[in-house]
């Protein structure tokens, strides 16, 4: 027989203990079209985005695809779509950002990438998990068992001497700050070059 008194005590013991963000935090309903780069850039309707996931450069028609010289390119891509790029890249400090502006950073290996987005309000970084994927708050943190915000105050931790300690791409290195006017920029996904290599 379940001694329910029992039960009760050990839930209110756990709760007791329990960090209090602990629990993931998403969203699952921002966009179901708008990757990583456009949450960066806070379009949940890029054009194209039906046909793949938005790439910097697009909007200008030099698409950045994985190949040589693939990080300039991706900054090069994200600067012709209206970022504005830090020349201050040091992750234990926030660079200065400008009024009506907001905060971005660039993360990538030789094949792919990857963008999280900062609120100055909350000291958090946010980001998001594909087209079809949820905007996620917080990350899981494996030495820790729980999950935990990311802020500047343990954001080169995260994604430096820590960040095998968490769940997420753990090999893509930091590449960059960006800016970002506050309304947003309107990015693309390169439709016909997709299209065209899906058919190949």
């Amino acid at each position: 027989m379940l001694n329910t008194n029992a039960r009760v005590e050990q839930l209110v013991t756990e709760l007791m203990i329990m960090p209090l963000n602990v629990q993931p935090e998403s969203d699952p309903d921002w966009s179901n079209i708008a990757n990583c780069y456009s949450y960066a850039c806070n379009d949940k309707h890029p054009s194209n985005g039906y046909f793949g996931g938005a790439i910097p450069g697009s909007t200008k028609g030099i698409p950045a695809f994985p190949g040589p010289d693939y990080h300039n390119r991706l900054i090069k891509g994200a600067i012709a779509d209206g970022m504005i790029y830090c020349a201050d890249n040091d992750l234990t400090h926030l660079p200065s950002i400008m009024d009506g502006h907001y905060l971005v950073l660039l993360l990538a290996d030789n094949n792919g990438f990857h963008w999280m987005r900062y609120d100055h309000f909350l000291n958090r970084w946010s980001w998001k998990s594909g087209n079809s994927g949820s905007v996620y708050y917080n990350v899981f943190n494996i030495s820790k068992n729980y999950c935990e915000y990311i802020n500047m105050e343990n954001l080169s931790r995260a994604l430096t001497s820590e960040r095998r300690n968490y769940i997420w791409n753990t090999e893509m290195q930091f590449i960059a700050f960006f800016q970002v006017p506050s309304l947003g920029i309107n990015v693309s996904s390169p439709r016909l070059k997709r299209k065209s290599m899906a058919i190949s």
